[in-house]
């Protein structure tokens, strides 16, 4: 038998040596492009209060955040990935909150967390590869199972054998997709992003290998580059 991946279509406090979060739109396709600008390292807080909390113990780092989709008002910056540019990040250290992918990365209680996203899929299979096993968690949207995350759970399940009956669902659903952005337009989620005027972010968060950086967590600690050009 190969490696085995669970799949989670909600975050909950798994306990493991390894996991992958997932939030297609945006948060961690936005952390991985902020590293992938040079960004030192990104610290996900779950609320606003502990966003500020460490705004004020460090004033030189870059808060960044959203909440309803909208940029919080005090923050430095939103959570669109245009944003993330290296001129803003380059050699920074980044404070990000968001509504649903920084709290699934503070839920789970792993010692070692990717962030995975379109943007890095092959990159992340081939670091699943080296470690051997690996749960997947889904951010979903305001405790809700959300269409992007799992799509992109199966792009990165189909790679492997199926440890549940989640992992065979996405799987399944991966291989019946053929453009990831029109599939990604019929998500809840992309669909008020829309409304909100971010269609570009959604454009953006569909390519695949954009870069090869893995932002890899250790110690519940914050998202710098795990490993490059793998």
């Amino acid at each position: 038998m190969g490696t085995v991946v669970d799949v989670y279509f909600l975050p909950k406090p798994i306990e493991a040596e390894f996991c992958v979060i997932i939030d297609v739109l945006r948060a961690t396709t936005s952390i991985t492009t902020a590293l992938h600008n040079g960004a030192q390292c990104v610290f996900p807080v779950d609320n606003i209060e502990a966003a500020f909390k460490m705004k004020e113990n460090h004033p030189d780092y870059i808060l960044a955040g959203e909440e309803d989709g909208l940029r919080i008002p005090g923050f430095d910056m939103g959570n669109s990935p245009y944003e993330f540019l290296e001129e803003m990040v380059k050699d920074k250290n980044v404070i990000l909150k968001t509504s649903n992918g920084t709290v699934a990365a503070k839920m789970v209680k792993c010692s070692e967390v990717v962030a995975a996203s379109f943007l890095n899929l092959s990159a992340v299979v081939s670091y699943i590869k080296k470690k051997g096993t690996s749960k997947i968690v889904c951010s979903g949207t305001l405790g809700k199972v959300s269409l992007e995350d799992c799509l992109l759970a199966g792009f990165i399940a189909k790679n492997f054998e199926p440890g549940n009956d989640q992992a065979r669902i996405v799987s399944g659903y991966a291989k019946s997709v053929k453009d990831i952005y029109e599939e990604l337009l019929k998500s809840s989620h992309a669909k008020k992003l829309l409304r909100l005027g971010f269609e570009r972010d959604i454009k953006f968060a569909s390519q695949i290998d954009f870069t090869d950086v893995v932002p890899l967590m250790k110690n519940r600690s914050c998202f710098s580059k795990g490993i490059v050009g793998v």
